[in-house]
This record gives C-alpha cells, sequence and structure tokens, in this order.
C-alpha cells in the first residue's frame, strides 16, 4: 500500500464488495449474476499493477492507462451494475 493506485483500486474493490453482498442479502433477487462482478475485480487487479509499474519507473503512459481504467471500472459500476451511490 504505498502508491495512490494500491488505495485506489483497493477501495473501488471494497466497494464492489459492499455492492455484492447488499444485494446477495436484501430484497428481491437482482438482475445481476456472478460473473458481473468479475470484469471490475479482475480490472481492478490489472490496474493497480498497471499503475504501479508507472508510478515506479515515473512512466506517464502507463499512469494515463491507470487513471483511464479507473474511470472505466467507475462507468462499469454506473452503467452495468447500476450502482448510483459509490
Amino acid at each position: 500500500m504505498q502508491t495512490p493506485y494500491d488505495w485506489l483500486t483497493m477501495a473501488l474493490f471494497a466497494a464492489l464488495i459492499v455492492v455484492f453482498l447488499q444485494r446477495s442479502v436484501d430484497g428481491p433477487p437482482s438482475t445481476d449474476r456472478l460473473w458481473h462482478y468479475l470484469p471490475p475485480a479482475i480490472g481492478s487487479a490489472v490496474i493497480d499493477q498497471i499503475g504501479n509499474i508507472g508510478w515506479a519507473s515515473g512512466g506517464l503512459l502507463n499512469q494515463i492507462i491507470a487513471v483511464a481504467g479507473l474511470g472505466a471500472l467507475l462507468a462499469y459500476g454506473y452503467f452495468v451494475l447500476g450502482v448510483r451511490g459509490i
């Protein structure tokens, strides 16, 4: 937990876990399935590694890719999973 990418991806992954647990326990069955959570889970690990490589080497391209990936994770959560409150 040394770079901002570590903290950001961990926070997004924790939010993903909370959404999954809330939807698996509360109310009527939701339309999302377990495999809907796989792309953002894997994506957060990949984005963290790309961001860490860019942070350590000073590579601007890797950091731009990592920030774009974080935006893509947020967009996936909003549009695919329907998470409006995170």
